[in-house]
């Protein structure tokens, strides 16, 4: 009986790690149908593609000015990226689901600026925090 319940389980987080990849490779999808998207005033999503449990975004700075200041504060700008992709909550779920998010920045001539890999390590043990945070609040407005 402990089996055939294992089994069961087993199924059911197998049906949930499937149904959520098919998801994301859906999103992932529908951006590619929209590229280039432009982002801001000097930079366009040029493409974004998912291979395993790897998904690359590649920009492209448009405006000739921006590319020179980038290309001076690159170490930055890396953590700038990391940070704000370590506190927002969509990346969050799928660094801990161990995805990794590739950030490629070309410049206007195609050759690549900078390269950032983020994994959930990037992030620091801190990338748990607001699970734990919440599973104490609900346990707090529990009766």
């Amino acid at each position: 009986l402990n089996l055939i319940i294992t089994l069961i389980t087993s199924l059911e987080v197998i049906k949930v790690y499937l149904l959520e990849d098919y998801f994301i490779e859906s999103q992932i999808e529908l951006y590619k149908e929209q590229v280039p998207i432009k982002v801001n005033s000097y930079t366009n999503l040029k493409d974004i593609d998912k291979k395993d449990n790897k998904i690359k975004y590649t920009y492209q700075i448009v405006n000739k000015r921006f590319s020179h200041i980038a290309s001076l504060n690159l170490k930055s700008f890396k953590e700038d990226v990391q940070n704000s992709l370590c506190e927002d909550e969509t990346t969050l779920d799928l660094l801990k689901k161990n995805y990794v998010l590739e950030y490629d920045y070309l410049d206007d001539k195609n050759d690549e600026l900078i390269k950032i890999v983020t994994t959930k390590e990037s992030c620091g043990p801190s990338i748990y925090d607001l699970d734990m945070l919440k599973v104490i609040l609900n346990n707090q407005n529990q009766p």
